[in-house]
């Protein structure tokens, strides 16, 4: 699986990526955030759907117990970096809650109907998270 991730994530980073992002119907992001623990930068490939500018994934790791590492580490620190179709975009993590969480978990499940699996594996709430782009810094 690891290896399988790092492939996956080469391709989306590299030149090609805008033409590979696309993947039996899914689309995929590399996200891009910091390590809560080492402070270190990582990357993960997510699947992901629209909410108009935003991207929105979903907290799932197959209905594990725990909320997998990429998460807690946008709770930690919500300023990340988005790589989709080759370009590189800062965005701003938000779990989503309320109706708002319920709409985007539904236009999830109908993308991808396994989060509906996964969510029957676990007794946690599987977080909803909107990624924002933000406008560029002034001089950027």
């Amino acid at each position: 699986q690891k290896v399988a991730t790092r492939v996956h994530r080469a391709v989306l980073e590299s030149p090609a990526g805008r033409f590979a992002s696309r993947i039996a119907g899914h689309e995929f992001l590399v996200l891009r955030a910091t390590g809560r623990k080492s402070g270190l930068g990582r990357e993960t490939p997510l699947s992901f759907t629209r909410d108009g500018g935003a991207f929105v994934v979903i907290a799932s790791d197959g209905g594990a117990p725990c909320h997998p590492d990429w998460y807690r580490n946008l709770q930690a620190n919500p300023h990340v970096d988005v790589v989709v179709g080759g370009k590189l975009i800062a965005a701003r993590a938000e779990t989503v809650t309320g109706p708002d969480r319920d709409r985007l978990w539904r236009a999830a499940v109908r993308s991808f109907p396994g989060y509906r699996v996964y969510q029957a594996r676990t007794a946690r709430e599987i977080p909803v998270v909107r990624l924002v782009p933000r406008a560029p810094s002034p001089g950027a």
